[in-house]
């Protein structure tokens, strides 16, 4: 967990920071699941429609559909490479994505728990 989950986790109660802790592991995304599918069948954006990306995603998927189908024309070969390494990229840049991510899930878990006690932190006035 970085830095900045602790510092919010800071604000919650003993009661919420075990309900943060638990439903944070629940929605967290892993950094090797989404290395090893954007190796394994990054292509098809495997990769992106784990982390929930499904734009880029689509991107890939149809990407990877146009390079096979161009193949008989022989610069389906050239689309196909791009996309894989893209995927490379994209695995070798993983680790920042998925901390984004994981600190956006944190945020929006933090943003629930605060608003089901109304919004205030603790020891403030209400």
């Amino acid at each position: 967990m970085d830095q900045a989950l602790l510092a919010l986790m800071k604000q919650l109660s003993a009661e919420e920071k075990l309900m943060f802790q638990s439903d944070y592991e629940d929605q967290k995304k892993s950094t090797v699941l989404a290395v090893v599918l954007a190796l394994l069948v990054g292509g098809f954006g495997a990769h992106w429609f784990y982390l929930g990306r499904t734009g880029r995603a689509l991107t890939y998927l149809l990407l990877n559909i146009l390079g096979g189908v161009l193949t008989v024309l022989l610069i389906g070969y050239v689309v196909l490479a791009a996309v894989w390494i893209a995927c490379l990229i994209d695995a070798v840049f993983m680790g920042g994505t998925i901390s984004a991510i994981n600190r956006r899930i944190g945020q929006r878990i933090f943003e629930a728990i605060v608003g089901l006690r109304g919004g205030q932190l603790p020891g403030q006035a209400p």
